[in-house]
């Protein structure tokens, strides 16, 4: 994984039915993918994909900086040329959306949150979106949303002047984003990744140089310094086990969920981006020039499984034996992991 007054040309829902009309079809650089091998989509954008949901072998949302959003079927991508413009009541000035994230609590309903407060809102597989508000929303920016379960979620960001982040923002539903309510006395500045144990009790937010702790569904938090001189991007837990990531191959590893940790020599120097749990121990990880490992022991040992590309990658997410990957200038890859040994 958000009052300002918004000026709108057209309503949203006109401008993704527009978009839908004229939406032009790309088409992957390969055919089906054989069992293990990685797959290059083509989406004929230099634009960052920045988040991705998959929802099953055949069918994945993502959504862009640039703010576009990407529906995929197949190895056919339907691209939706929806952007807003939005203008900030403070100093009349206009400027674009950026998307940061995506989350869905059910099969067809879910939000997709961004930079200058920008949340929106969908109960039809992403077809249609509405904008939602909260108060001072010109002032925010969101960079991470998840929901563990249909009815509870948080939303993360940071106070913004002038694109420099400081403060901290969470906001927390309990009726599957119905209404959130902001959470006070969270600590923690730049706020960059959110994530939740398979419990669903837990989550986890990384700052740049801490993490913070929820143990109670995102009630309360708990506000745990990591050493300064690293720069810290993505986080995770899972039982008593916890894992931080950071840029040039920082990695901390906790035994004690999360309470203390401790560095771990990590076997590259590239920047570590987005880590995406799979199963119990079972990690996937991105990083800078493409790279791409995976864990099944807790991220004690890794294996390199990277695509054939130079981006840096921004987001991995696994679904059953579908494996994504998307990050800088566009780049979507994939791998089907029927039939291969990497799904076992």
């Amino acid at each position: 994984m958000t009052l300002a007054r918004r000026i709108w040309k057209h309503s949203l829902s006109n401008v993704l039915k527009s978009a839908a009309l004229t939406a032009t079809v790309l088409i992957g650089l390969a055919g089906n993918s054989a069992a293990g091998e990685w797959e290059i989509l083509s989406t004929n954008t230099r634009a960052d994909v920045t988040a991705g949901n998959v929802f099953s072998l055949s069918y994945a949302l993502y959504v862009s900086m640039d703010g576009r959003l990407w529906d995929t079927w197949d190895t056919t991508h339907y691209v939706r040329p929806f952007r807003l413009s939005i203008i900030d009541s403070r100093r009349n000035q206009q400027f674009d959306v950026r998307f940061t994230d995506i989350a869905f609590n059910t099969d067809s309903s879910g939000f997709i949150c961004g930079e200058h407060g920008v949340l929106l809102e969908t109960h039809d597989w992403g077809k249609n979106w509405v904008q939602r508000y909260f108060k001072e929303m010109d002032r925010m920016s969101f960079y991470g949303l998840e929901f563990a379960n249909r009815n509870v979620g948080v939303l993360i960001g940071s106070i913004t002047n002038d694109s420099v982040r400081f403060g901290a923002v969470v906001y927390r539903t309990d009726d599957g984003g119905k209404t959130w309510k902001k959470i006070s006395n969270v600590d923690g500045t730049g706020f960059s990744n959110l994530s939740y144990d398979m419990t669903g009790e837990r989550f986890i937010v990384t700052a740049l140089a801490a993490v913070s702790i929820s143990k109670d569904k995102g009630k309360s938090w708990e506000y745990i310094p990591l050493p300064a001189e690293n720069i810290y991007r993505d986080s995770d837990l899972e039982g008593d086990r916890g894992i931080v990531i950071g840029y040039d191959g920082v990695m901390m590893l906790s035994l004690n969920a999360g309470l203390t940790w401790s560095k771990q020599d990590f076997q590259s120097k590239e920047s570590l981006l987005d880590l995406n749990k799979y199963a119990p121990g079972f990690w996937y990880l991105s990083g800078t020039n493409g790279k791409l490992w995976v864990t099944k022991d807790f991220g004690e040992t890794w294996e390199d499984i990277s695509p054939p590309t130079s981006q840096a990658l921004l987001g991995v997410q696994r679904k059953g034996p579908l494996l994504l990957t998307w990050g800088r200038n566009g780049v979507i890859a994939r791998m089907d992991y029927r039939d291969s040994s990497l799904s076992r």
